[in-house]
């Protein structure tokens, strides 16, 4: 089996959670982002917390606020 993902330049996770923050009045303080792979670094860096899971690439581990 094979997965591909395509990706808008324009779009990213970041984006995606910033504004679901700002309709429901969430600060970015108060945000935990989980993430496992290079597409989620732009949610992590926006988050207050960011958490990468273990079986995340090694260079992306240290992206993050937790592993």
């Amino acid at each position: 089996m094979t997965s591909v993902g395509i990706y808008s330049k324009e779009k990213d996770k970041g984006k995606a959670l910033r504004l679901f923050c700002e309709k429901l009045g969430i600060s970015q303080e108060d945000v935990m982002a989980i993430g496992d792979n290079w597409s989620d670094e732009p949610m992590l860096e926006f988050a207050g917390v960011g958490v990468m899971m273990g079986n995340a690439p090694e260079g992306m581990k240290c992206k993050a606020d937790h592993e």
